[in-house]
């Protein structure tokens, strides 16, 4: 059993108090689950529907604001529920949704453009990441890929050096690009990892080896099939 309920975050003390989900076997604390109006982990069956708007009156606010006649009864504001593309914490702001681009058109973009591409969508995905993830570190790496990317072209367009001179510093470039790259997959990983932890929890589980050879590839990959999963759980609900 899960050491913390996932909606408050905090411990169980004993067997007191807890209420286990029937749709996904997940313990909270009874007056969490009350609370929330049903289980806090992302995609369960018995997971709260979106809550309906809130309309604020004037009327509602009592006297802290003047009298406006009958401005009174005016609609203020409405507040909606986050977009269901978003993704909730309970207690927490709702995250922007991922990049959306089926795996498939990114390995032909890979292939049309000489692996060019897959450093765009690297930084593209990091960017991402480091907005649900403010402490990812890969945008750093994959940026670097980038200028290294950079350099390494203008040293081929403007060098006057021997081939040998310009093979052996092309070669430095592609061992930088080649780390870079693989720092900012496996943080890229970690990241990813922990957020979906948190937004669920979901129990995401990246494999090292894919990680390795295939990186955002992969990473698109699995963006897209939990999204596709929000998205029909969110119909059927």
């Amino acid at each position: 059993m899960s050491a913390v309920c996932p909606y408050c975050r905090g411990r169980f003390e004993g067997d007191y108090g807890i209420k286990i989900c029937q749709g996904c076997a997940t313990p909270h604390h009874e007056d969490c689950l009350t609370e929330n109006g049903g289980c806090s982990v992302f995609g369960c069956v018995n997971a709260p529907g979106d809550e309906s708007k809130v309309i604020i009156r004037l009327e509602d606010l009592g006297n802290d604001f003047p009298s406006r006649g009958d401005q009174n009864a005016a609609t203020l504001g409405e507040i909606s529920p986050a977009p269901a593309w978003q993704f909730r914490i309970p207690g927490q702001r709702a995250y922007p949704a991922p990049p959306r681009l089926p795996w498939g058109y990114l390995v032909l973009f890979l292939i049309m453009t000489g692996g060019l591409s897959q450093v765009v969508w690297d930084l593209v995905l990091a960017i991402w990441v480091r907005k649900v993830q403010p402490q990812s570190r890969a945008i750093y790496y994959y940026s670097m890929v980038v200028v290294l990317h950079l350099a390494a072209f203008a040293n081929l367009i403007g060098t006057r050096s021997n081939d040998s001179e310009v093979s052996s510093t092309t070669t430095l470039f592609g061992i930088g690009i080649i780390v870079l790259r693989l720092m900012g997959r496996f943080s890229m990983r970690k990241s990813l990892e922990d957020h979906f932890d948190e937004a669920g929890p979901m129990g995401l589980s990246l494999s090292e080896v894919m990680t390795f050879f295939f990186g955002s590839i992969y990473f698109q990959y699995h963006l897209n099939r939990i999204m596709r999963q929000k998205e029909q759980r969110h119909a059927i609900a």
